[in-house]
């Protein structure tokens, strides 16, 4: 089961070898992170909550920049 996992992420993230799989799994948490807190900075200087979902928030900036 847990081979069948990591061959899976190992096509989605197109890395060719086991050992490559920690070091990817450590950038698409990076970027993720960086994505959530440039989220949570936008929601905060446009002040839409910050219970506010992903869904909303970008329908909400979408609409304050056009």
């Amino acid at each position: 089961m847990l081979q069948g996992i990591v061959r899976h992420y190992q096509t989605l993230f197109d890395v060719p070898n086991v050992l490559g799989v920690y070091a990817s799994m450590s950038v698409v948490y990076r970027k993720l992170s960086e994505a959530h807190t440039i989220l949570t900075t936008l929601k905060d200087h446009l002040d839409l909550g910050k219970s506010l979902e992903l869904f909303d928030s970008h329908e909400r900036i979408s609409i304050i920049i056009t």
